[in-house]
């Protein structure tokens, strides 16, 4: 069997041909297009990545929905019901919204899209309708050997994850793959925290412009944003009490984001919904208030990953990858029996230079078993804690792209760049 190149659209790499989804001019959908996926994307956030960060690392959300976008108009009824609940939209919405992203998305994200199969598998069924219907841009090929399979990864992560984070060999019979990435750099570097004799035990901490403290769902949070940047992204690092739990502070977060971004100048609304000062005690879980000219927040440069992280059970995507095994089984010259996976790569990194994350998602139909001047407020992120990116472009303003639970104090020293 011939074997495809890894770039160019052979099995769906970003040659220089196109192939990613690179943000920036209107797409066909416009402002309605943005509020409906924002909306259904941060829904879907809020409700799985208490699950996604139950062991810590990093993850994306936006991944295995655009996953089950792409494969719910496929489903059966029963399946394509359960599909629209999750997803946030009915299932031909979910695909279409899935191809813009894909297409033409925040600019500040690159995105390739993958189908490889079994050439064996009949064209004229379900399975090749299903396929018409993906996005254009979305690379075609064989089943690629495992090495083809990385280097399509590590060329449309650019370089952020070196392997695929499934094994793909002859008794794969179909994959269905997402890659997205995102890179922002500071409008100016952050400088080091808390210079003196004891700045090796917090040489990894950074200072950024604080936000705030909010009264939520998991209690007060402190939030702090990152410093300004061109790229489209922001990032918000959220600290919730030391007995609330990751997943609540997760949900907790996620739904602060869609309370600010649904405003129309989110940057007053975030600024209205803070505690007053007035109101905070002057020691808090995460913070201090004190007498100043100017306010301070310390986080923590970080790397972040998590590889090869099982994602079958996930909302949506169980009925998709289901659905996705059907067409492959109809497909098949012969009955054989499958199995299906769904797994997931990410990696999140923030020093005092700027973030980057990317995150690889795939389903699997295989035949064989599948492996797998007023008063201070000074916000403290010197234990774990949340950091979700979100796009601030206007067309996908708010759309959670990244998160990663921080584990302070295992940073790798490479997080701390110099700038180029």
């Amino acid at each position: 069997m011939a074997r495809p190149s890894p770039r160019g659209t052979k099995p769906g790499g970003t040659g220089p041909s196109g192939g990613t989804g690179q943000g920036g001019g209107a797409g066909p959908s416009g402002g309605a297009g943005r509020s409906a996926i924002v909306a259904a994307v941060s829904a879907y956030s809020g409700r799985v990545l208490p699950e996604l960060l139950a062991h810590g690392g990093a993850t994306c959300p936006l991944a295995p929905w655009l996953l089950a976008a792409l494969v719910a108009p496929a489903a059966t009824l029963e399946r394509r019901a359960r599909l629209e609940s999750v997803l946030g939209v009915p299932t031909n919405d979910a695909a279409a919204l899935a191809s813009e992203l894909a297409g033409a998305g925040p600019r500040s994200l690159r995105a390739a899209l993958a189908l490889w199969r079994c050439p064996d598998l009949a064209t004229d069924g379900a399975l090749g309708r299903w396929e018409l219907g993906l996005p254009g841009a979305t690379g075609r090929g064989p089943i690629p050997s495992q090495a083809e399979a990385d280097d399509w990864t590590r060329l449309n992560t650019s370089g952020l994850i070196r392997r695929f984070p499934a094994a793909v060999g002859p008794s794969t019979l179909a994959v269905l793959a997402a890659a997205i990435a995102a890179r922002a750099h500071w409008d100016r570097p952050l400088e080091r925290a808390w210079p003196g004799p004891n700045a090796w035990n917090l040489e990894n901490m950074l200072s950024a412009e604080p936000v705030g403290v909010f009264d939520t769902g998991a209690g007060r949070l402190g939030v702090a944003r990152s410093v300004a940047t061109g790229d489209g992204v922001s990032v918000y690092s959220f600290i919730g009490a030391p007995d609330v739990a990751r997943g609540t502070v997760a949900s907790a977060a996620i739904a602060a984001i869609a309370d600010w971004y649904a405003a129309d100048d989110p940057d007053t609304r975030i600024r209205d919904a803070a505690v007053a000062l007035a109101g905070l005690e002057p020691r808090g879980h995460a913070w201090t208030v004190e007498p100043s000219t100017s306010a301070s927040a310390i986080v923590p440069a970080f790397v972040e990953k998590t590889d090869s992280a099982d994602i079958l059970a996930l909302p949506g995507i169980d009925d998709a990858a289901a659905t996705l095994g059907e067409l492959v089984r109809e497909a098949l010259p012969r009955p054989e029996p499958i199995r299906i996976g769904a797994v997931m790569s990410a990696v999140a990194r923030y020093d005092r230079v700027g973030f980057e994350a990317a995150a690889v998602a795939a389903m699997i139909v295989a035949m064989a078993a599948f492996i797998q001047p007023q008063p201070r407020l000074h916000l403290r992120f010197d234990r774990p804690h949340l950091a979700v990116a979100v796009a601030t472009d206007e067309r996908f303003s708010g759309l959670p792209l990244f998160a990663a639970w921080v584990d302070a104090g295992v940073c790798e020293p490479s997080a701390d760049r110099r700038p180029r």
